[in-house]
């Protein structure tokens, strides 16, 4: 988590999805790392099904979720999330799939995301 905060984000740019411990994670790492987080912040156990970005005046770099929320159990749509932020202008999307690539189907080649 991390590595991708500090190699893809400057200060200044990120936003956060939020639903749980890892998404407070992603948001202190990116605010440690100098980015305006914008944070979409949900109540434990819900999840993010394909919500719009926060309306920022920001640059939106990178959008941080985790696929699956291990400490309040929620799931997130992540392939309508990926459709949303394919629309934000050169935005990349970063999951945290390490409990969510063996509990849900991500198919990132059939969404034809890159």
């Amino acid at each position: 988590m991390e590595a991708s905060v500090s190699n893809l984000t400057s200060p200044g740019d990120a936003c956060c999805a939020d639903a749980g411990k890892f998404g407070e994670r992603w948001t202190s790492l990116a605010k440690a790392f100098g980015c305006a987080v914008e944070t979409v912040t949900l109540r434990m156990a819900k999840h993010f099904a394909g919500r719009s970005p926060p309306q920022t005046h920001a640059r939106i770099r990178c959008v941080y979720v985790q696929a699956t929320e291990s400490s309040t159990g929620a799931r997130h749509d992540v392939e309508a999330i990926a459709k949303l932020v394919r629309a934000l202008p050169d935005t990349l999307f970063v999951v945290d799939a390490i409990t969510g690539l063996g509990t849900a189907r991500l198919d990132v080649d059939a969404w034809g995301s890159t």
